[in-house]
C-alpha cells in the first residue's frame, strides 16, 4: 500500500528580447510499506513510513537568454561577439530518506534487515557536519529478543543545490545550415554536493557523510545543424 499527496506549481514565461524561463515546484509526501521483506512479519505496521523516493521539496528553474550585445552587429565584431546564448537549469531538492539499520540478529528471529530503537530526535537542532550529519544518539540497540521500533526511512540525506549553465554561440553559415559552439558547466559554482551517509548503528561511519556527487565539470561542444 502507498499514499501520495502533493502540490504542484508551474510557470512559463516568454519575454521580448530572447528571454524565456520556466519554473516548477512540488511540495509532497509519499508514504508506503517498505519494499521487500518486512522486519517483523507479525507486525507489518512497523514497516509503514516514507518511501525511498520521497522528496519534500523539489524546485527546478530553467532559462534561455539570447544575449543582446552586438546581436545585430556586422563585420568582424558582430561575427565574433554577436549571437551568444546563455542557458541553464537550476535545481533545489530535499534529500532522499534512508533507513538506520543494525548488523546481526538482535531480535533472534533468524536474520533479516533489522532496525534499532528510536530514543530521540534524528534532528536535534545542534546543526550538521560531515562527521555528524544527524543525531546518532537518537538510536539505540533494542533489547535482545525484540525488534527495534525505529521506522524505516526516517532520516533524510543531503539535498541538491545545483546549477548547470551553458554559453553557446550560434553561427548561421548559410540557409538551412547552422553551427553552434560553446561550453557547458555542470555544477557551475562547484557547490559541495554531499550524497551518502552511513546508516548502520555501531559502524565507524555511522552518521558520517561518505560520498559526494560530481564536482564541477566543463564540457566543450561544437554542433552542426542542417
Amino acid at each position: 500500500a502507498s499514499r501520495y499527496h502533493g502540490l504542484e506549481v508551474h510557470a512559463l514565461r516568454r519575454f521580448s528580447g530572447g528571454l524565456l524561463f520556466e519554473a516548477s515546484y512540488t511540495f509532497s509526501k509519499a508514504l508506503g510499506d517498505t519494499e521487500g521483506a518486512p522486519q517483523d512479519s507479525r507486525n507489518k505496521r512497523l514497516d509503514w513510513g516514507l518511501t525511498d523516493l520521497d522528496r519534500t521539496h523539489m524546485f527546478t528553474f530553467n532559462y534561455i537568454y539570447e544575449l543582446p550585445f552586438f546581436k545585430d552587429g556586422r563585420g568582424p565584431v558582430g561575427a565574433v561577439l554577436g549571437g551568444w546564448q546563455l542557458s541553464g537549469i537550476t535545481t533545489f531538492q530535499s534529500g532522499l530518506p534512508f533507513t538506520v539499520g543494525i548488523s546481526g540478529d538482535r531480535a533472534q528471529a533468524g536474520g533479516g534487515a533489522q532496525r534499532p530503537d528510536l530514543v530521540g530526535r534524528p534532528r536535534d537542532g545542534r546543526g550538521q557536519s560531515l562527521s555528524r550529519y544527524f543525531n546518532t544518539a537518537a538510536f539505540a540497540l533494542a533489547p535482545l529478543g525484540r525488534f527495534g521500533n525505529s521506522p524505516p526511512l526516517n532520516v533524510r540525506g543531503p539535498g541538491i543545490n545545483n546549477w548547470d549553465l551553458s554559453l553557446y554561440k550560434n553561427i548561421r553559415m548559410r540557409e538551412g545550415l547552422k553551427m553552434q559552439i560553446g561550453a557547458g558547466f555542470f555544477n557551475a559554482f562547484n557547490h559541495s554536493q554531499f550524497e551518502g551517509v552511513g546508516g548502520n548503528l555501531g559502524a565507524a561511519t555511522f552518521g558520517v557523510v561518505t560520498s559526494t556527487r560530481d564536482s564541477r565539470i566543463l564540457q566543450f561542444r561544437a554542433k552542426l545543424s542542417y
